[in-house]
């Protein structure tokens, strides 16, 4: 397991990232303005198939909506005149424990979903604390699934199967 720690300045946040479990702790302000030239490079070569890209990614939540237990969680519900890029899919569970458990087993089977709403913002160091509870109890039950351009069917399935467990 790889742990990597980016050491920021004044103007960017420290960022500890574990290549196994992903994010691990984010110190410090930052933006989400930056751009290298690189990541510009990738995002021009992407362009050109960024439906082709939506589209697969509107398959796999189309698997996972129409698989995904409703007893077991809660789906994002989208609104009629919403036009979603399917960027995320993230699911709600009854309970944090019931969240951890999933995970746990999920992480055991090498996939790696994210806790990308977490922790809530009104909990991050460098805000004056202020109790916030939806927002709290939510940040601790909200799990993004697996969604990405070439995800296998035989790795979704597995996911479905361990949420629907």
């Amino acid at each position: 397991m790889d742990k990597i720690t980016i050491e920021g300045t004044s103007k960017t946040p420290t960022i500890i990232f574990d290549s196994e479990a992903g994010l691990l702790e984010l110190k410090g302000l930052g933006i989400n303005a930056k751009m290298s030239e690189l990541s510009a490079a990738m995002g021009l070569a992407v362009l050109p198939h960024v439906s082709e890209i939506i589209k697969e990614r509107k398959n796999i939540i189309d698997f996972y909506l129409a698989n995904l237990k409703p007893n077991k969680i809660q789906k994002l519900t989208i609104h009629e005149n919403c036009k979603w890029n399917y960027s995320y899919f993230p699911i709600l569970f009854k309970s944090k424990s019931e969240l951890e458990l999933k995970l746990e087993k999920l992480n055991s089977m090498d996939v790696f979903p994210r806790k990308y709403f977490s922790p809530s913002l009104n909990k991050i160091e460098y805000v004056n604390y202020q109790s916030m509870p939806i927002s709290e109890d939510v940040s601790s039950r909200i799990l993004c699934l697996p969604l990405y351009v070439g995800l296998e069917q035989f790795y979704i399935q597995k996911i479905v199967n361990i949420i629907n467990e």
